[in-house]
């Protein structure tokens, strides 16, 4: 954890740029009924039956300090999904040579690892690929430590909690969020410091048992 939050401390380097990736599910519904348009004074109303047409999933791509992110939409979260976010990283959103290392803030899910590059692309264009990453994973069950969970978060309050009727339809959704955000350079302020981490987790730190003294033995072979 505290990996992670020495990371988020570091000032801006658009050379070593940190960068935090997410997904989320989003189910598509149609309309079984007609809805209600909005007149003046009164909302839109939606029947509560409607049609189930199958789930997409979301990738999420933020750099919190520079108020930047990207959205993918994909009819998977597989492997090659996840391949292909990583390559759109590397190659085309921070392809410029003077990135020399991305951090790549992800968790652990199983299919969340550099070396799947290895499947999917060329051995030589995949280790290039590595060289200029750099994966700092989130502890188990510490998955809020990721920053993109919160940009997860507003893009949903800000239009996609809501009735998805299409694959297309959350695509343009998401791509009007995006540019909306990226238009005002909306960054993240990470205010969950190393202090208060020890202040408010304490209790899941190891416990010192007594202050820490050489041993003879030790301090006669120095």
């Amino acid at each position: 954890m505290e990996e992670i939050l020495d990371l988020y401390e570091k000032p801006y380097d658009r050379k070593q740029p940190v960068v935090c990736l997410d997904e989320c599910s989003i189910e598509i519904h149609d309309e079984k009924a007609l809805p209600i348009e909005a007149k003046p004074g009164k909302i839109k109303k939606e029947d509560y039956e409607y049609i189930r047409k199958g789930m997409c999933s979301v990738f999420v791509v933020v750099e919190p300090l520079r108020g930047k992110r990207w959205g993918i939409v994909s009819g998977k979260r597989g492997k090659a999904e996840f391949v292909e976010v990583l390559r759109k990283i590397i190659e085309e959103w921070y392809g410029e040579e003077e990135v020399t290392k991305i951090h790549l803030v992800i968790d652990n899910l199983n299919t969340h690892k550099e070396s799947l590059l290895y499947e999917y692309l060329e051995a030589e264009r995949a280790r290039e690929n590595i060289k200029r990453l750099e994966v700092h994973y989130t502890p188990v069950h510490g998955s809020w430590l990721n920053m993109a969970e919160i940009e997860i978060g507003a893009l949903m309050t800000q239009s996609l909690r809501r009735r998805i009727k299409s694959v297309e339809m959350l695509k343009e959704e998401l791509r009007t969020c995006v540019e909306e955000r990226n238009k005002e350079s909306k960054g993240i302020q990470w205010e969950f410091t190393k202090g208060k981490a020890r202040e408010k987790l304490g209790r899941h730190y190891p416990k010192v048992r007594k202050e820490y003294v050489p041993s003879e033995f030790i301090s006669r072979t120095l």
